[in-house]
């Protein structure tokens, strides 16, 4: 008589935690990316991207720079620079700051669960925007998934009630690449 008590209390408890631990749980897949996960993925980008499969001057540096613990994203066409945004940890939160040549500088906080493989950012806050009317960069993501090495980067930008989004599709240029594209630029000034 003590045992089958004894087993049905077992079977009790056992019952309880996994209800408490099924209704505590999350809805959809689980992402256990911390944002350390998330800037150390991010900075195996350093270095010079290009857009696949097109002529345009144009490219994505990846620089790390304070001690590796930021890691600065440039845009270049045409030989100029272009936009700016930093990524940078703040104790447990990943975030980018996009310095846009609109003058505004939105700040983006990583988005842990995304239901894709893609690191994912979206719109925090703002400076020098006077109001969330006018166009701003919203969201930001980067799909590093690609066993060919290649790079999806996709970026909205709302303005009022609209948003836009746009996806580059980028390749990791080589060093005999990029010296290339410089070149061209120097010999075109």
């Amino acid at each position: 008589m003590r045992k089958r008590r004894t087993i049905a209390l077992l079977g009790l408890a056992m019952a309880t935690v996994a209800m408490a631990t099924s209704q505590n749980a999350p809805n959809g897949p689980i992402d256990q990316r911390t944002a350390q996960d998330a800037f150390q993925e991010l900075a195996s980008l350093e270095g010079n991207w290009g857009l696949r499969d097109s002529e345009k001057d144009f490219r994505i540096s990846f620089e790390l720079i304070a001690n590796q613990t930021v890691l600065v994203e440039t845009w270049f066409s045409n030989g100029q620079k272009h936009s700016l945004t930093v990524y940078h940890l703040d104790h447990d939160r990943l975030l980018a700051t996009h310095y846009c040549p609109q003058g505004n500088q939105p700040r983006l906080l990583h988005k842990p669960g995304s239901e894709t493989e893609a690191i994912a950012f979206e719109y925090l806050d703002a400076t020098n925007l006077p109001s969330l009317e006018q166009s701003h960069q919203s969201s930001l993501s980067f799909d590093l998934s690609n066993p060919s090495g290649l790079l999806r980067r996709t970026e909205s930008y709302r303005q009022g009630d609209e948003e836009e989004s746009s996806t580059l599709v980028l390749e990791r240029l080589g060093q005999d690449q990029a010296s290339r594209q410089e070149a061209s630029r120097q010999d075109s000034r």
